[in-house]
């Protein structure tokens, strides 16, 4: 399964592939792997605004 994240300007965040052989992901798993990825997309958000850099 795939699960795919926008930003506000509609750029693809992130794509994050689940590989079966760790099994099913249960939703605690889920909600802490989004919570990095979203903390990791607010880090790239600001640093991009602090330098004007626009990609």
């Amino acid at each position: 399964m795939r699960y795919l994240e926008f930003d506000a300007n509609g750029h693809l965040v992130q794509m994050l592939r689940l590989n079966r052989r760790f099994g099913k992901p249960n939703l605690t798993q889920l909600a802490h792997c989004w919570t990095l990825v979203n903390f990791l997309a607010n880090l790239d958000a600001i640093e991009s605004s602090k330098t004007g850099d626009r990609k």
